[in-house]
């Protein structure tokens, strides 16, 4: 089975590379999680979300 789960969630910055090396470790422990096969990280500057 399997699922699909998508959250936005309010996001103040940074954005880009640098909210890329930020979430480094927080991504890397997602990866962690029993089940998880892949993530897609967005983010969107101009509505301050991820």
């Amino acid at each position: 089975m399997a699922v699909i789960m998508y959250v936005d969630f309010p996001h103040s910055g940074p954005f880009g590379e640098e909210m890329a090396k930020q979430m480094k470790d927080l991504a890397n422990s997602i990866n962690d999680e029993p089940g998880v096969v892949w993530k897609i990280w967005t983010q969107n500057e101009s509505d301050k979300t991820a």
